[in-house]
């Protein structure tokens, strides 16, 4: 699936909403499911057949709709041409465009030439998707990875490889997809990749979030949209959904960096690329780190200071033949970097980053650190538990809300899950099947974090279950 100009693609799908804001609102640009009485290709590509868009395909397209169990879905041939949908335009840039589709994914050992989609002026492609099989001798597939056209700062529009968590990509099976557009922030327009409901990061890496292809074409407010969505190959599409989502402007965030050895501040901070000084609340934003500076000594250190002073955090870096790395600092193999990447919150004002090659930070004798909960009594997620305490939160995953709760193992090699119930005067505890409601404790005193979806209920009771499970 490709997107243009507007946007190409060649296969995407539906899952949970994603927005940017708490003050985002979402309105259906499109929807698709091809289940109409007697649709076929004549039907969906007739000027009058959608008031929400125009289907178009090659001359030598063969695509069919198919009728299984009572439900359509359009089945691709499209004899190397492209089968188009053109929704109608936008009257103004969207903030985010959410393009969902349930797609039946055809693998192909090569992917489509850039040159046969990346040459087009007028309507640039801004992201592509496609699946690879690779082929072993004997003709099996050896290996299937979901792949995307995307622009790298270095490389330019590439293809790259992405992953998702406990997701494994089959050839020729049904998945929800997701491309993800968000033309909101400053510079080039990004995009996601959600498969599954599982967001997809770079293979190999932690990068979620990646600038679109041609992204010089959409700098401008009025270029940035969705034209068209393009589907090429075989396969099959059904749930067919655009989404704009609107946001509300975000505070801005402002940044400033610098790095410093034992001589001082340098002239030039030890930084690949320029990272951008102003950024947004809930937007990511990434300074990636030279591992040397200019004494040829290793970084040691990056120091964040958030709100004025408010809050301080230092992170420890050491290199003993591979990179030890407190979170959230990562080493990007791909550009010889460590990167950091901050997602700003509702409330931040500004962040000064610092990094240091060779020495510790001295902040003589007054290491600041994060500042302390206003009420230690109570633990919160993600800070420090003692024997016998638990940290209760809600939070959303994917748009959804969840119930979390967090506490240390007294042992190891244990299995804890989340049970629930509606009515605790007469409980039928029920076990959460979310793979996030399950952990097993591999040492004693390890954190667990235990979350399960409240499905929208006003009243809902969790109970934490531990079952003595093999630790191998």
């Amino acid at each position: 699936m490709k997107i243009k100009n507007a946007a190409k693609f060649l296969a995407v799908a539906v899952v949970a909403s994603l927005a940017l804001s708490a003050f985002a609102t979402e309105t259906q640009w499109w929807s698709e499911d091809f289940d109409a009485a007697g649709l076929d290709m004549i039907t969906l590509t007739g000027l009058t057949y959608s008031a929400e868009g125009q289907w178009t395909t090659g001359e030598t397209d063969e695509s069919a709709i198919v009728v299984e169990d009572e439900n359509g879905y359009l089945k691709l041939d499209t004899q190397g041409s492209d089968l188009t949908w053109t929704p109608v335009p936008l009257q103004e840039a969207a903030a985010q465009v959410l393009v969902d589709a349930k797609i039946f994914l055809v693998g192909s050992e090569t992917p489509p030439a850039p040159t046969s989609f990346d040459n087009d002026t007028e309507n640039p492609v801004q992201t592509a998707v496609y699946l690879r099989t690779d082929i072993d001798e004997a003709g099996d597939i050896e290996n299937t990875v979901l792949c995307a056209y995307v622009n790298d700062p270095f490389e330019g529009n590439v293809w790259v490889e992405l992953e998702g968590e406990d997701l494994e990509m089959e050839n020729e099976e049904w998945y929800d997809i997701r491309i993800e557009l968000t033309y909101s922030g400053a510079g080039s327009p990004k995009v996601r990749f959600i498969v599954n409901e599982t967001v997809m990061s770079l293979n190999g890496g932690t990068q979620q979030e990646f600038d679109i292809a041609n992204g010089s074409d959409f700098l401008q407010s009025a270029a940035k949209k969705v034209n068209s969505v393009s589907f090429r190959g075989t396969g099959g599409v059904d749930n067919f959904v655009g989404t704009i989502v609107e946001t509300e402007m975000a505070a801005s965030v402002d940044f400033s960096w610098a790095t410093f050895t034992a001589d001082g501040e340098d002239e030039d901070a030890y930084i690949k690329g320029t990272p951008t000084a102003v950024g947004s609340v809930g937007s990511p934003w990434t300074i990636l780190f030279e591992e040397e500076g200019s004494d040829y000594s290793d970084l040691a250190a990056v120091v964040v200071i958030a709100n004025e002073g408010t809050v301080t955090n230092v992170y420890k870096a050491s290199f003993n033949e591979e990179w030890i790395l407190d979170s959230p600092l990562v080493f990007n193999d791909g550009v010889d970097a460590i990167s950091l990447t901050i997602t700003p919150q509702e409330g931040d004002t500004d962040y000064v980053v610092w990094g240091y090659y060779g020495i510790e930070p001295d902040f003589e004798g007054s290491e600041p650190g994060p500042e302390e909960p206003e009420d230690p009594a109570a633990p919160t997620i993600g800070g420090g538990l003692g024997a016998g305490e638990a940290a209760l939160a809600f939070e959303d995953v994917e748009d959804d809300e969840y119930f979390v709760v967090q506490f240390a193992a007294p042992e190891a090699g244990v299995t804890y899950s989340l049970e629930s119930t509606t009515d605790i005067g007469n409980p039928s505890w029920a076990a959460e099947t979310d793979p996030l409601a399950s952990m097993t404790s591999a040492q004693a005193e390890e954190t667990i974090t235990l979350k399960a979806p409240t499905d929208g209920a006003t009243k809902k009771f969790f109970r934490v279950k531990a079952v003595t499970a093999e630790v191998n």
